[in-house]
């Protein structure tokens, strides 16, 4: 499994939503808008002000969009 997709699993564990749900029409959509300019990391500010820093953190780096700059296993 790729670290981004377990970034996106925490992210729906915690939250119930799917990162950036609200950027595409349909799951197909959605792969493809995750990299371009509507998929935008700010917007989960909100819904990390429950959880801890090291959470936030950790989700953050899971799915930072350049793989060469995500964690490794």
């Amino acid at each position: 499994m790729d670290i981004f997709s377990i970034g996106c699993v925490v992210f729906e564990l915690l939250t119930g939503e799917t990162p950036w749900a609200n950027c595409a029409e349909s799951i197909n959509k959605l792969a493809f808008g995750i990299t371009g300019k509507k998929a935008n990391y700010t917007e989960f500010e909100d819904i990390f002000q429950m959880y801890s820093p090291e959470c936030k953190d950790f989700i953050k780096k899971c799915l930072t969009k350049e793989p060469e700059k995500r964690p490794t296993a």
